[in-house]
């Protein structure tokens, strides 16, 4: 479970190639059309502007409904990006979770598995690569 802005949310499957690319996709379409807001629109204009994506997101994430769950109706630009900093963080940690999985399950799973007869006579030196290995090869890449 997640838990926004002191409400209950049930966690999106973070480790599906599908969801993860919806939680990404929804996530930079929020920061995106946050940071195209007009500013010299009135104050009030540019709270309201800057709260709808987040509202969208969450909607989109986690079901119709949810932003009105969540921000009762109020469209206060604080709440609304501590809501999406805490989803964020929230499913970061998820996602750290895969980089702590035991060393012989991702060694095993780089070598493949072997029949229960057959024996591995020679000791493998391939270098495991973990998610957040990959992450950061990404960064360097500027990609």
């Amino acid at each position: 479970m997640y838990y926004v802005n002191g409400v209950e949310l049930e966690e999106i499957d973070i480790f599906d190639a599908d969801v993860a690319a919806k939680y990404e996709d929804e996530i930079d379409r929020c920061r995106k059309r946050v940071c195209e807001v007009d500013a010299s629109q009135p104050y009030s204009a540019v709270i309201g502007s800057m709260c709808a994506p987040v509202f969208d997101a969450f909607d989109s994430l986690f079901g119709e409904g949810t932003a009105e769950r969540l921000f009762c109706g109020k469209a206060n630009i604080k709440i609304c990006l501590k809501a999406l900093t805490e989803l964020v963080a929230q499913v970061e940690s998820q996602k750290e979770s895969f980089d702590q999985l035991p060393e012989e399950l991702l060694s095993s799973f780089a070598r493949g598995n072997k029949d229960d007869g057959e024996q591995e006579t020679e000791q493998t030196s391939e270098r495991v690569y973990t998610a957040k290995d990959i992450a950061e090869l990404f960064n360097r890449l500027d990609v």
